[in-house]
């Protein structure tokens, strides 16, 4: 992808068995420093919210994205974040900070 809206817009695009009252946030895209295996990138948090579950259903995930050679954006790192509310910056930096994810 071009811009990072676009990675966004892409990984959590609804699918066709969602459910149609699926919300999709994103918080605002901070920059996140190199950790282990991972390059400096920018994070940001995704939510999906979905009103018409009892309680709602929340799933969040931090993304840490990188440009490559050409300028196009990548998801170097998705983490869940298990919190209730819509995560924050601050819940992006700690979680991408926290935790190292390794690909076989």
């Amino acid at each position: 992808m071009d811009t990072i809206a676009e990675c966004v817009t892409a990984i959590t695009a609804p699918k066709p068995r969602d459910n149609s009252d699926a919300q999709v946030r994103a918080s605002e895209a901070i920059e996140v420093p190199a950790l282990g295996p991972h390059p400096a990138g920018v994070g940001v948090a995704v939510g999906v919210i979905v009103d018409s579950r009892r309680p709602p259903l929340v799933a969040q995930t931090a993304l840490r994205l990188v440009p490559d050679e050409r300028g196009t954006w990548l998801v170097d790192q998705i983490v869940n974040i298990f919190e209730s509310e819509i995560a924050d910056s601050k819940a992006v930096r700690a979680e991408l900070a926290e935790r190292v994810t390794v690909d076989d």
